[in-house]
């Protein structure tokens, strides 16, 4: 029986270095002339570390400002399609430089890791312990304690303000009232002098009789 000779027929790939060398510079030569004229936003250089299990950029922790996303509800907006890639959307990242068309495409951006890493945070949240977290629930106790009190502030003002107008309102009417009264008592009072004038005058008049006699007519009778 013959033996069989093993044949070596994998061969291992060869890379020619010099090729992949030359299509990288042309990738960035075509990535260069593309975004020639464009500032391109880069993110903050990473801290250093600190340990095992510190990230080298920010915690992940709770948005501290509002998106203001009621603002264009019930608007509508005219997207410009210009050649610069400006004017694209309704929505605007200032920090990743990008433009959207919905606000749901916008907040999950916003949410994203792309826009946490532009940002300068990592999508890892800091483990606390219990004294943290009762430190962060006394802290939201507080604050809902002084928005009560500023709450129930602005209702008293607002009420003492209406009452402000009411009285206001209401003296306004007295003084028109007593100012009708006193103008129509005025009225009542010259038209009394213009009837007794009037009567004076028609009683001044004399009569036939009394022109007779004051001519001497009256011993013809």
């Amino acid at each position: 029986m013959s033996e069989v000779k093993a044949v070596a027929n994998v061969e291992r790939k060869q890379y020619d270095l010099e090729e992949y060398a030359k299509k990288a510079e042309e990738r960035k030569e075509r990535e260069a002339a593309k975004q020639d004229g464009k500032t391109v936003k880069q993110p903050p250089p990473l801290k250093p570390k600190a340990g095992f299990g510190v990230p080298q950029r920010e915690w992940l922790s709770a948005r501290d400002h509002d998106l203001r996303l009621e603002e264009g509800t019930g608007k509508r907006t005219l997207i410009d399609k210009s050649t610069d890639g400006k004017g694209g959307g309704a929505w605007e990242c200032l920090e990743c430089d990008m433009q959207f068309r919905d606000s749901l495409s916008y907040v999950a951006h916003k949410n994203g890791k792309k826009h946490q890493k532009m940002v300068g945070v990592s999508m890892r949240v800091q483990r606390v312990g219990i004294s943290a977290v009762k430190a962060k629930l006394n802290e939201l106790k507080e604050q809902k304690a002084m928005d009560e009190d500023a709450k129930t502030r602005e209702i008293e003002l607002q009420v003492k303000r209406k009452q402000l107008a009411w009285e206001k309102e209401a003296t306004a009417k007295r003084d028109a009232k007593t100012a009708a009264k006193k103008r129509k008592k005025e009225e009542t009072r010259r038209t009394e002098e213009h009837q007794a004038l009037d009567t004076r005058d028609v009683r001044a008049v004399p009569t036939d009789d009394d022109m007779m006699r004051i001519m001497g007519f009256s011993a013809f009778k």
